[in-house]
């Protein structure tokens, strides 16, 4: 029962139900899972407070994988971060 969390700034509604269908795609295809068992949650953070609500707390001292597009970052939870 996957469930990703979205941080991102100036998107319209039409962009992130794009990008929620994107995700729960890609999910489904990566890890073999039902859609109905996928949760995909987006939070709109303004681009004057991104480090403070998310780079700080997020990325600040994680320790990072590199996977060619996809960066991955791992602290206290596993974060998608989409540029």
């Amino acid at each position: 029962m996957p469930h990703i969390h979205v941080k991102i700034a100036g998107k319209t509604e039409e962009e992130k139900t794009r990008l929620a269908e994107a995700v729960t795609e890609a999910v489904m295809q990566s890890v073999q899972a039902k859609e109905a068992n996928i949760s995909v949650s987006i939070e709109d953070v303004e681009k004057d407070d991104w480090v403070e609500k998310v780079y700080k707390p997020d990325f600040l001292n994680a320790i990072s994988l590199r996977l060619g597009w996809l960066e991955i970052k791992f602290a206290f939870k596993l974060l998608f971060y989409i540029f």
